[in-house]
């Protein structure tokens, strides 16, 4: 039995190509994407490339109008630029085309290009038998219009004044027509488009921007969710437009991912003979993962990203300093590229980008598992971790990232000494994997994450054992009699119970709260937290 889509949720180690399949084809690969063949000449090239940009903005700041630097609070601020005003004569030149443009209906369009082009050979049953229908073109012409306008059989059947009948549209688009063949005829309209000389006035089809916006579809759709973001029920139609303007792919994703997750998708499944090198988008269209793929793909990634001002940059070497642009980086200390790091995985990185040019691993697929509390992930460290930028704000920077924290259900709790959060304690002893006394700094979110054995789980018959302090008797407390533990309210008493980590608040129990007062274990997302924390134990 095969199930569409299931590779998804398999084991990413196991869908790559093995390094002794993937060493032949790294030369010829890393010449088409314009890469250094070697680990070596790999790292050396990043690292000329940080630091030749890095000196040249700093070198053209004092002739930047529109960046401004405080020097003393590290304050930037970017001054949006004002468009200029029409001129009379560029508005006389544009009534003058419109006037001069003829009207043409969508369906006459249609029509011509089937005609030229024969895109509406690539429709037929998925047998590959004669369709058995008197007139192709102009049945597959009314399809694609009926369905490519959102108007439904129906609607077209009326309006051709019983020409086509409902059932003639329906079967035309639900048996003849599918995505793979609607992308071949797609291509073959793209190849004739890009051959004209009106379409290179506005670009050269090297670039392309991606952007996603929300279509409403009936509820009864494996993709149909609410939107929060645009505040409707549908998908997302994600496309990717290219600089003479004709859309090069589309699809339907789901209303709740991040878009950045299939910006490679369309690119790698373009049928056209357009090649991208340039790809524009908004804050949705990049991340992390997708940034340090796009550069093992060749392709070079210029988003909008949104409060960029908040991201902390990476430095090439702890040495260098910059006259202009220092407040834009780290601390010296920390926020350093390891390069050593990028050139011992520089052979997993290469089995990644193999795998998904030669067609074994979908780059969603992937790029959803980096982005997925993978911060442990030794491949996700050496793609991320040449990267310019990360997502910690300046407010941070004093204080350890908690993300990685909060894998950890909250009901884990030990009688150790806490790590940075309240919610994760460990057992006293020493680490029963590496042996060594679990004090601080030990005790850290680390080893918590490292060792997850150590950690224990408080149910109702050991809570009183999870705490040295907690007694080991309880009384009835709260309204109505109401024993306190999971048998009774949450307005139970434990006596002797010492002080909350939290509000220091006497007699109440150390379970930690969640920010809108509530007991985290009563939470949806603890359930969630706790489930897969016994995936990951087995």
């Amino acid at each position: 039995m095969a199930v569409i889509g299931s590779e998804s949720y398999a084991n990413l180690h196991e869908q790559l190509l093995s390094w002794e399949a993937c060493e032949p084809l790294v030369a010829e690969y890393c010449e088409e994407a314009g890469l250094p063949a070697s680990a070596g000449a790999f790292t050396a090239e990043l690292k000329r490339q940080l630091t030749a940009v890095a000196a040249k903005v700093d070198a053209g700041y004092p002739d930047n109008a529109d960046l401004t630097i405080d020097k003393d609070s590290g304050k930037i601020v970017l001054s949006p630029r004002r468009g200029k005003d029409r001129r009379t004569s560029a508005q006389d030149l544009e009534r003058e085309i419109l006037k001069r443009l003829p009207e043409w209906s969508l369906l006459d369009v249609l029509a011509r290009t089937a005609y030229w082009l024969s895109w509406w050979r690539h429709f037929g049953p998925v047998s590959g038998s004669d369709p058995k229908i008197r007139d192709k073109l102009a049945r597959y012409v009314l399809t694609v219009f009926c369905y490519g306008t959102n108007a439904g059989p129906a609607q077209v059947a009326r309006h051709m004044r019983q020409r086509v009948s409902v059932h003639e549209l329906s079967l035309a688009g639900n048996q003849h027509i599918t995505t793979g063949k609607l992308n071949m005829a797609s291509a073959d309209v793209i190849d004739m488009f890009i051959q004209l000389d009106l379409a290179h006035v506005w670009g050269d089809v090297s670039k392309a921007g991606v952007d996603g916006s929300q279509i409403d579809t009936w509820e009864n759709n494996l993709l149909a969710e609410t939107s929060i973001r645009y505040g409707g029920y549908g998908g997302i139609a994600y496309r990717h437009i290219s600089d003479t303007y004709i859309a090069l792919f589309s699809h339907f994703i789901p209303c709740g991912v991040w878009e950045a997750v299939y910006l490679f998708e369309g690119l790698l499944k373009n049928e056209s003979e357009v090649t991208v090198d340039i790809v524009h988008g908004d804050t949705q269209g990049q991340s992390l993962p997708v940034f340090g793929l796009a550069h093992m793909l060749g392709i070079q990634l210029l988003p909008r990203i949104r409060n960029w001002k908040d991201l902390t940059f990476y430095r090439p070497t702890p040495t260098v300093k910059y006259q202009h642009i220092g407040p834009l980086f780290g601390d010296p200390d920390k926020d350093v590229i390891n390069w050593r790091l990028i050139e011992n995985h520089w052979p997993d990185l290469m089995r990644v980008v193999l795998s998904i040019r030669e067609g074994r691993l979908s780059s969603a697929a992937l790029l959803r598992k980096l982005g997925n509390e993978s911060r442990r992930n030794r491949i996700y460290q050496a793609d991320n971790v040449g990267v310019d930028a990360r997502r910690r704000t300046r407010a941070d920077r004093a204080s350890p990232p908690r993300r990685e924290a909060s894998t950890l259900p909250r009901r884990y709790i030990g009688s150790g000494p806490p790590c940075y959060t309240s919610s994760t304690l460990l057992p006293p002893g020493p680490c029963k994997c590496c042996a060594a006394p679990r004090t601080p700094p030990c005790c850290t979110r680390d080893t918590a994450l490292l060792h997850p054995t150590t950690t224990t789980r408080t149910t109702s018959s050991n809570r009183s054992s999870t705490s040295a302090a907690a007694p080991t008797a309880r009384s009835r407390a709260g309204r109505g009699g109401r024993r306190s533990g999971r048998s009774g309210g949450r307005r139970g008493r434990a006596q002797g119970a010492p002080r909350s980590p939290r509000t220091g608040a006497p007699g109440r129990r150390s379970m930690p709260r969640s920010r809108t007062g509530r007991p985290a274990r009563l939470r949806a997302s603890a359930r969630r937290s706790r489930a897969r924390w016994r995936r990951a134990r087995r």
